[in-house]
C-alpha cells in the first residue's frame, strides 16, 4: 500500500510542477506584456511552453515501472525518456525559430531558459507529500 501512495503523491507532485510551467509561463508574459509590447510577450509564453510538451512525456515514462525487481528496467526508461526529452525540446526549439516568423527571440530565450530553471528548482519550489 505504501507504493502506490508513493506513486500517487509523486505524480501529484509532477501535476503541480506542470501547472506550476504554466502558470509562470503566464505571469512573465503578462509582466512584459505591461513593460514591453505584445510581440514580446507572445515570445515568452512561447518560450516557457515548449518544454511542456517534453516534460509531460517524461513524467509519463517516469512512473511506468514499480517495484524493486523493476529498478534496472526504470532506470534504462528514464535515461531514454532524459534523452528523448531533449530530443523533444531542441525540434520544438527549431520549429519555433524557424516557422514563427514574428517570434522576438531574445524573450522567447529567456521563456525557455526560465523553464529550465524552474525544473532544476523544482524540489525546493514543491512540498512533497
Amino acid at each position: 500500500m505504501g507504493v502506490i501512495r508513493a506513486i500517487e503523491s509523486g505524480k501529484r507532485v509532477v501535476n503541480r510542477l506542470l501547472l506550476l510551467q504554466v502558470a509562470l509561463s503566464f505571469a512573465m508574459a503578462i509582466s512584459v506584456f505591461f513593460c514591453d509590447n505584445i510581440h514580446a510577450a507572445d515570445a515568452i509564453f512561447l518560450g516557457g511552453l515548449i518544454g511542456l510538451p517534453a516534460n509531460f512525456y517524461f513524467a509519463r515514462k517516469f512512473f511506468v515501472f514499480t517495484g524493486a525487481r523493476q529498478a534496472t528496467a526504470w532506470m534504462k526508461t528514464i535515461y531514454l525518456a532524459e534523452a528523448k526529452k531533449i530530443v523533444i525540446n531542441v525540434v520544438l526549439l527549431l520549429i519555433v525559430i524557424k516557422w514563427v516568423s514574428s517570434i522576438e527571440l531574445m524573450p522567447f530565450l529567456m521563456g525557455f531558459v526560465a523553464m529550465q530553471f524552474l525544473q532544476g528548482f523544482a524540489p525546493l519550489l514543491l512540498k512533497v507529500d
